[in-house]
């Protein structure tokens, strides 16, 4: 063996060597990117999980509350009877009842899907339990080629981060929503006071500090947009931040 061929040897090594630890960091790399991907998607089903199962108890309570409607000359009727006996108390547990079954009071239709109305409705009542104006202008036509449940997705995670947006400030609090149709579009508009130096055209970060379990909402509305063929906008000015989609 020639002192060359050693150098060769030694030089291939090397080489060999450094190939290794380079496909070493690669393949942990790749390791920990299919990792964090397969922790990312078990989070985002299990919000998906809970989203659905809020969204099934939004509905029936509003189903609860329209059969309540239906059946109320029943209802008249049985309390007319006990009041005609003098039986005040048993008035009295038969309206309490009726209340418990009823639910929240107001229920507005604002779509006129039974489904997406009992969500709007949903966050309508909690921003104005912690003290936000409501202004919501929609259109009430059911007809959409959009799928329900997505919808109802898109609508309550823009409604929630709007809710949340305006938990961080003081003074005037206002969430703005509009639902109109553009030719053959579905536009959707929820305006949120934000900070009067907030500028931005894309998507703001969560701002809560464990980030990894949180920041799903406006990424979930993008991916039903996406998956409708839609488009997303961003905007604030003047301490409003808007989010505009049209589908």
């Amino acid at each position: 063996v020639t002192k060359s061929m050693c150098e060769l040897l030694e030089v291939f090594s090397i080489a060999g060597t450094a190939l290794f630890i380079l496909l070493f960091f690669l393949y942990q790399n790749s390791l920990d990117k299919t990792i964090n991907y397969r922790l990312e998607n078990e989070r985002y089903n299990i919000m998906l999980n809970e989203q659905e199962k809020y969204f099934q108890s939004v509905i029936l309570a509003d189903e609860r509350r329209r059969k309540l409607k239906h059946d109320m000359k029943s209802h008249m009727l049985a309390l007319y009877s006990l009041a005609e006996s003098g039986k005040i108390e048993k008035v009295r547990d038969y309206i309490e009842k009726m209340e418990d079954f009823l639910g929240e009071k107001d229920n507005n239709i604002y779509i006129g899907i039974s489904a997406v109305d009992a969500v709007i409705n949903e966050w309508k009542s909690i921003a104005e339990n912690k003290g936000i104006k409501w202004k919501c202008e929609c259109i009430n036509n059911s007809k959409t080629d959009i799928n329900i449940f997505e919808l109802s997705i898109l609508l309550s995670n823009l409604l929630k981060n709007a809710v949340e947006a305006n938990d961080l400030l003081d003074g005037e609090k206002i969430i703005d929503v509009s639902v109109n149709s553009l030719q053959s579009h579905l536009v959707i508009s929820v305006k949120n006071t934000c900070p009067k130096e907030m500028i931005t055209d894309k998507r703001p970060d969560s701002t809560k500090k464990d980030r990894k379990n949180h920041g799903y909402g406006l990424k979930n509305v993008e991916e039903v947009v996406r998956k409708n063929d839609g488009d997303i906008t961003y905007n604030s000015k003047n301490g409003m931040f808007e989010v505009t989609i049209v589908l």
